[in-house]
Order: structure tokens, then sequence, then C-alpha cells
């Protein structure tokens, strides 16, 4: 019986706390090595050393949650004490600069609208040579009068 297989639990808590640290395409990977968390256990005999048994219903959490997974920083807790375990501030979104690809969508959209917007006014322009000064009705019944009075 290997290693592995007669400590389940324990190896599988092992695996999945290295995967969030050392493997990019992990869902978690965000939260723990993409905040520069590292796994600091040189392998799964080392961990156990450090650890022993996993007691029922117990989860393995980090004492300092800005802190590795160390020796002195891991330890089985209740998933309720471990839910009460967080961090105290998410981080700030910080501005990066538009990918390439980004850049040539922004520029593009950019360009669109420019060309819309001048087409918008070159019908506005043409709608207005085309039809000549805009009257009201009373305008229009004003100069009518007039011409029948001969004034025009």
């Amino acid at each position: 019986m290997s290693l592995a297989s007669e400590y389940r639990s324990e190896y599988l808590a092992y695996c999945n706390a290295r995967l969030r640290c050392n493997s990019a395409s992990d869902a978690s990977y965000k939260h723990y090595g993409g905040r520069g968390i590292q796994f600091r256990f040189r392998d799964f005999r080392e961990f156990l050393q450090c650890l022993g048994r996993r007691p029922k219903g117990y989860v393995l959490d980090r004492s300092d949650n800005d802190g590795h997974y160390e020796a002195n920083n891991v330890r089985w807790v209740t998933p309720s004490v471990s839910v009460s375990n967080k961090r105290k501030h998410l981080p700030r979104k910080v501005y990066t600069k538009p990918t390439a690809e980004r850049r040539m969508e922004i520029e593009e959209r950019r360009r669109w609208t420019t060309r819309l917007r001048d087409e918008a006014k070159k019908r506005a322009e043409s709608a207005r040579q085309n039809r000549g000064p805009r009257r009201s009705k009373f305008a229009l019944k004003w100069a009518a009068s007039i011409k029948e009075l001969g004034l025009l």
C-alpha cells in the first residue's frame, strides 16, 4: 500500500494546495499563486510530518492568509474556523495597460464612431441645404398675405 493511498484525505489536501499555488490553469490560482503565495513543502512526506493526520471533519488552513504554505503556517481546522480566517482587505483593482489586441479594438471603435458622426453631420447639412430655411406655419401665412398685397 502506498503512502498516498493510506493517507488519502491528507494527500488530496496536499495536491489541491500545491495546484492552487503552482498551476495557473487552476480556478483558484488567482487567489493563491497569483497573489505570490508559494507551496514550500518539498514532498508529501514533509507535509505529513509537519501536519500529521487530518482529524475527521477538519480542513487545511493557513494561519496567516498572506503567508505561504509552509511548516509554521499550516494547520488542520474546522470549516467554521477556516471560513472566519479570510483576508481583511481585497486588493484594489489596478489599472493595467490594454493589450495590443484591446488597443486595436478601441482604435477600431473610435474610427467607426468618428465615421458615423461625420456621416450624420453630412446628412444633416445636406438636408438643411435642400429644404432651405425652416419656416413656421405663421411665417408661411404671413409671407402669402404679403404676396397677395403686392408688398413682396
